[in-house]
């Protein structure tokens, strides 16, 4: 029961934020996605909470960890009950009855959510990295009622990659604060992760396609083996990819729709990702890079609505995303793959020099169905087949992100000194093409549209 209610007061939390971004009264609980994206936003409030905490010296103890979200949620329920408003009428055009296909594929990815759980369900966390990296640390944080001094520096010898941004750690520990140290309970959390991921993207692949076109996509995602397996591996992976796939989808509506809220909603999560995992400074850059180049594009228009939002989702973002990146800097947590002490030319040369063994490696994953079905092909062949659409609508931005974010990528490869190329891209390729299926599955639906969507009508037919 007390895992139930810290799971509410993130959702209460995230809520009250979603629901600022939004700012349109009521018209909040119609937003598209409200409900998963206040999940994954009051992931990043209670993990910037509990480091708050740390940084002013207050225990992570019940009752301070229960003030914050508590005061939140009346302060949202407050607003509601003294505007109330009228309730938006659905349209009639989308009450459209589920078709055989629809069910079909909607049982599928039931079948494949009750299996997430059917894996965590009778075992703590015991993934060797998951461990190392996220459990030891939640349960220190636990019995420590805080994060220890000087945590961010201690060597490796003491904890594994100390520099690691503390999302999911924090997390962890919130659920403890509440619930105790049990091990089992907390395993909860990546099924909660990928349902939440799952139904936020069906909810913004509804703003641009049919509901079967859409429930389709969402099954290719929901059915890569490498996704459903890290939903059941206590690891951040995932959950930086739903933060990243989250954000340019609500970016991609607001350039389709100019709806404000879905910016400054995925703004919020785009700066939360850098709480998530250190790689996300790469799609950080690539959002403002997609940012940049809406705004040049309305460069004409300065002064007007469209300016201004852009302005102030910079800001959103930048200011979330740099409380991290600037305290890692500050502390100068070790990090041992990228030492900038032994980063020499002659060392980037041999990463350089390295490539083959990274592009062989890739085409090992691009052509491997066991982690992946055949996702990857597809994906390329929607490019190849698609690529007149590539620099159109709102998939030029999407062309833009994934070619900075691809390139950000590639060179922090290059930029590796602990050990050589070929245990990097080995020990992480799979994880970081993770980082990635979520927004190239959204930009394979824009491409692909025009030759399934009317297959699927066909056979609905």
């Amino acid at each position: 029961m007390m895992m139930l209610f810290s799971i509410f007061l993130v959702f209460a939390a995230g809520m009250f934020f979603v629901h600022l971004s939004v700012g349109e009264g009521r018209k909040a609980r119609y937003f598209p996605g409200f409900v998963p994206a206040s999940f994954f936003a009051g992931m990043g409030v209670v993990t910037m909470q509990l480091f708050f905490y740390h940084l002013v010296g207050m225990e992570f103890s019940f009752k301070n960890a229960l003030v914050v979200p508590l005061i939140l949620f009346i302060l949202l329920a407050a607003r509601y009950l003294s505007s109330p408003g009228v309730p938006v009428p659905a349209s009639p055009g989308n009450k459209r009855r589920w078709s055989n296909f629809d069910k079909f594929f909607l049982s599928a990815m039931v079948i494949q959510l009750l299996w997430v759980i059917f894996q965590v369900a009778p075992v703590p966390v015991h993934s060797h990295d998951a461990v190392a990296n996220f459990a030891l640390k939640a349960k220190i944080f636990f019995f420590e009622k805080g994060i220890p001094g000087g945590f961010f520096t201690w060597p490796e010898e003491s904890v594994a990659h100390p520099d690691y941004p503390p999302m999911l750690s924090l997390v962890m520990t919130w659920i403890y604060i509440f619930n105790g140290m049990n091990d089992q309970s907390v395993n909860f959390l990546m099924p909660l992760v990928y349902s939440m991921f799952l139904l936020l993207f069906y909810s913004q692949l509804k703003r641009f396609f049919d509901r079967s076109y859409a429930i389709l996509a969402v099954f290719m995602l929901a059915t890569v083996p490498q996704v459903s397996d890290y939903a059941a591996i206590m690891y951040s992976d995932l959950i930086l990819s739903a933060f990243v796939s989250a954000s340019l989808g609500f970016f991609c509506i607001y350039v389709s729709k100019r709806d404000r809220g879905a910016l400054f909603a995925g703004s919020m999560l785009m700066g939360m990702s850098a709480w998530v995992k250190n790689e996300a400074v790469v799609f950080v850059a690539a959002y403002f890079c997609a940012v940049g180049l809406l705004f040049f594009r309305t460069r004409k228009e300065v002064g007007t609505r469209t300016t201004s939002d852009l302005v102030k989702a910079s800001a959103i973002t930048g200011s979330i995303a740099l409380c991290w990146i600037f305290f890692r800097a500050a502390v100068a947590g070790s990090n041992s793959d990228i030492d900038p002490s032994l980063l020499t030319p002659d060392r980037v040369m041999q990463n350089v020099r390295d490539l083959p063994v990274l592009l062989n490696l890739f085409q090992q994953e691009v052509f491997g169905p066991k982690k992946w079905n055949i996702l990857w092909v597809l994906f390329f062949a929607s490019l190849f087949f698609g690529r007149k659409k590539l620099f159109g609508g709102e998939v030029k931005y999407m062309t833009l992100f994934l070619a900075v974010s691809s390139a950000g990528y590639l060179a922090g490869y290059m930029l590796t000194t602990g050990n050589n190329l070929f245990f990097y891209v080995n020990t992480t390729i799979s994880r970081f093409m993770l980082h990635f299926t979520g927004i190239c599955i959204f930009y394979m639906a824009f491409m692909m549209k025009d030759t399934v969507e009317p297959l699927i009508k066909g056979e609905e037919g």
